[in-house]
């Protein structure tokens, strides 16, 4: 009996050679149990019959025979022998565990939601809000006011004052970017408008916002901190280009006139210092003193050089005493005056230029009743 044997190898691995083979010839790796035969498509290769190329990504993995399928974390496999049609299927399903909304991810929180909210990033997650453009990027959509109302973030509001003064109240617990526009909706400046800051800060300030200019629009933006305003009013709009005049408010800080400050009148702050010796130059322009006995006084925190600063003290003793002055006090005559008797008034002014090195001194006057 005759018998037709194939060309082979015993070789562990060992695979044909392109020159080893004709085409229609097979040959067996016999370690290995592989068939491969010789291919040309206009070039010719040699193939392994039965295996699988695996791909990922259209990156070559690797020539098998074999491909196993693997369940992974949240992952379900389910393999259906089709013997009808010479095929397996394979079932991929998530087995839960993952998120299925967005408010089940670790960076979104989702809060009463509504129609055309977006998802806006404040620096910590990703939170639902209102669309800023108006929804398909066609710009803000503008709302009138002419009645109290409380705002929204992404607010633009044309507030209209012509029917009387109202208050537009901010959001009471803002975040980070959290911002509203105002625009002029009559004549702010002969009806004001009044922001509410609803529990935050205006520009730092515990205060509400009167807004008594008219024809402009106002800015606001959360900080995080404070509600910052800007305006379309020129740079050098009083007090500053970065505030709004209110009034009757209280300003913080020091505030620097570029031109001429022409006022009705102007008061300074007076401080009562009893017996204490320490004038705090920081905290008023006129100061009164009562010393019970010998007493030397101190000139604190004046204004640095360059800034003229002056003050009043008027000194009643109430027992005989002796008033021991810094020495940085320049008096007329190189002497200074006599201290007041019990029970009578002097009055003193002094004035520096230099941070305090040198003070001016004055008597204005003397033995005052």
């Amino acid at each position: 009996m005759s018998t037709v044997k194939l060309k082979r190898s015993a070789t562990a691995n060992k695979v044909p050679l392109t020159t080893d083979l004709e085409l229609g010839e097979l040959a067996i790796n016999t370690n290995d149990g592989k068939l491969f035969l010789k291919r040309n498509n206009g070039t010719d290769s040699i193939r392994e019959i039965g295996a699988v190329t695996v791909d990922k990504n259209g990156t070559a993995v690797g020539t098998r025979r074999n491909i196993n399928f693997i369940e992974g974390t949240n992952i379900t496999l389910t393999i259906a022998d089709d013997s009808a049609n010479d095929e397996v299927d394979v079932t991929i399903a998530s087995s839960g565990g993952g998120a299925s909304n967005l408010d089940a991810l670790t960076d979104v929180v989702i809060t009463t939601p509504s129609t055309g909210q977006v998802l806006k990033y404040n620096g910590t997650s990703w939170i639902n809000d209102t669309d800023a453009t108006g929804g398909g990027g066609g710009g803000l959509t503008w709302s009138r006011k002419t009645a109290n109302y409380t705002a929204v973030n992404g607010d633009a509001i044309i507030a209209d004052t012509s029917g009387g003064t109202f208050t537009i109240t901010l959001p009471a617990t803002p975040t980070t970017g959290a911002y509203i526009k105002l625009v002029d909706g009559a004549n702010w400046g002969s009806t004001n408008l009044t922001v509410a800051r609803n529990g935050s800060t205006i520009e730092g300030l515990s205060e509400n916002l009167i807004v008594n200019v008219g024809g402009i629009f106002l800015d606001l933006v959360y900080d995080g901190t404070t509600w910052e305003v800007k305006h379309n009013l020129r740079p050098d709009y009083p007090i500053g280009g970065d505030y709004i005049p209110i009034t009757g408010g209280t300003y913080s800080g020091a505030v620097t006139v570029n031109s001429t400050f022409k006022a009705t009148r102007y008061s300074e702050t007076f401080v009562a210092n009893g017996t204490t010796a320490t004038l705090d130059c920081s905290a008023a322009n006129a100061f009164s003193s009562t010393p019970s006995g010998n007493i030397t006084y101190v000139f604190s925190n004046p204004p640095t050089t360059g800034t003229a600063y002056s003050f009043t003290l008027k000194v009643t003793p109430s027992a005989t005493m002796t008033i021991t002055w810094p020495t940085s006090v320049d008096w007329a005559g190189g002497t200074a005056p006599a201290s007041p008797a019990s029970g009578t008034t002097n009055i003193y002014a002094f004035f520096t230029h230099d941070g305090g090195t040198t003070w001016y001194g004055f008597l204005s006057g003397a033995a005052m009743a």
